[in-house]
């Protein structure tokens, strides 16, 4: 997925300035929106520490960030790379320095970001705007450190999307705020400027409409099925039907203990057996990959996290080893053969237990007590002192669940010698 970015401020320093900040790493860097530390590598690359993550579930990711073209007073480009939610980016930022009309600078940006990986299944369309609102910030940032006065500047209303089209066609456009002890807004391009009280009055209104329709008692309508015929004449296809010449099956070996260290993994009976194509295991998992991303603060952020186990079990199906062979049947008899030796440690069965920390999961952690938060949605204490009644807990249980049973994650993969890529079904 590609994105491409560019716009145009202009601030009352000169030129020479501009460009004193805007060339060098650490006094850039830091003005990145999730910015959290940086290291330099060199003279002109950062390893920066940014911030990532879901709402207020956040970790730390690393970014390599170089200044990859520079002209005196003119023009500084940056190249940044780095690793995200099981995906990998690259992105270009370019600031070109002009001279105003009336003094001061023009600074023209530009930046297009790459990214690959499953953070685009993942996240989808919604990537584009959670960018957008990034270099928002990041554009924000840059005009608040050069502005002599320190004042922010504010930003430009967005581009008006469907949503908002339809929003406006049953309830009309805000109100403009045309009070005469209202002062105008001075707007830079490209940035979203502050509602005003008859605004956001405006989006209250409309708010309680939405909320009233969609109140509204409707009959029930059955949707029409579309898949029923061509499954109906077994003309249905799924991943199992595709077959292409040469496709290899992979089976995993699973660990029948809820915690033990690894003591030896011996494949040779395995892979000695014909139409097996290979094995593979946690160690070499290491060596071919990166760990997860852990979306959280430390501790947490410092477990090592692999798809495969490494050096121990931690719940009971743990993946050990795989075996990937010429067919299903072949690859499930295959992964018989694979002789796994445990030291079964003792497991932790409740989160009382765990909380204990007698038993610790992972070491790197130093806890079983990885993230602690509270959400809070509005005035909490008022909707508690209006309640007619209060039921007070102790303690709750959830029972055990999975909120992902509908992805299946089935995938046939092949590669395309003419595009040098790999191919999905």
């Amino acid at each position: 997925m590609e994105m491409n970015f560019n716009g145009k401020f202009e601030v009352d320093l000169p030129r020479d300035e501009v460009f004193e900040l805007l060339s060098d790493p650490q006094k850039f860097a830091p003005l990145l929106p999730t910015f959290k530390s940086l290291e330099m590598k060199d003279d002109r690359t950062a390893i920066l520490k940014i911030s990532v993550g879901i709402g207020k579930i956040r970790g730390t990711a690393s970014t390599e960030l170089t200044l990859d073209e520079v002209v005196a007073s003119r023009r500084a480009s940056y190249v940044g790379k780095g690793k995200v939610m099981q995906g990998a980016y690259q992105m270009i930022s370019s600031f070109d320095l002009e001279d105003a009309p009336g003094g001061g600078t023009v600074v023209s940006w530009q930046g297009e970001t790459q990214l690959v990986g499953k953070i685009l299944s993942i996240a989808g369309g919604g990537l584009r705007g959670y960018a957008e609102k990034e270099i928002n910030k990041l554009i924000s940032s840059l005009q608040v450190a050069l502005s002599p006065d320190g004042a922010i500047p504010v930003e430009a209303p967005p581009k008006v999307g469907l949503v908002t089209k339809t929003w406006q066609g049953l309830f009309g456009k805000p109100a403009a705020d045309e009070s005469a002890d209202s002062a105008p807004v001075a707007v830079a391009e490209g940035v979203i400027a502050p509602y005003s009280d008859k605004v956001v009055q405006s989006h209250r209104k409309a708010h309680d409409k939405i909320e009233a329709l969609l109140d509204t008692e409707r009959r029930e309508k059955h949707l029409a099925r579309k898949e029923d015929d061509r499954h109906i004449r077994g003309q249905g296809l799924f991943v199992d039907d595709y077959q292409p010449h040469g496709c290899l099956h992979m089976a995993v070996v699973r660990s029948p203990y809820a915690h033990a260290k690894i003591v030896n993994i011996d494949v040779s009976k395995a892979e000695a057996l014909p139409g097996v194509a290979c094995t593979i295991t946690g160690k070499e998992v290491v060596e071919l990959t990166e760990p997860y991303l852990e979306i959280g603060p430390e501790p947490g952020a410092n477990i090592l996290d692999y798809c495969m186990a490494v050096d121990k079990v931690l719940f009971q199906g743990d993946p050990v080893a795989v075996v990937v062979a010429e067919s299903a049947a072949l690859a499930t008899d295959a992964a018989q053969l694979v002789d796994v030796e445990y030291e079964v440690l003792k497991p932790v069965l409740t989160c009382e237990d765990a909380l204990k920390d007698e038993i610790i999961l992972h070491k790197p952690a130093g806890s079983n007590h990885i993230w602690h938060g509270v959400y809070d949605y509005g005035d909490v204490d008022k909707a508690f002192e209006d309640a007619k009644h209060v039921v007070k807990i102790d303690k709750l249980n959830f029972h055990r669940f999975g909120s992902t049973a509908l992805e299946t994650n089935a995938v046939v993969a092949t590669w395309d010698k003419a595009r040098r890529g790999r191919r999905f079904l």
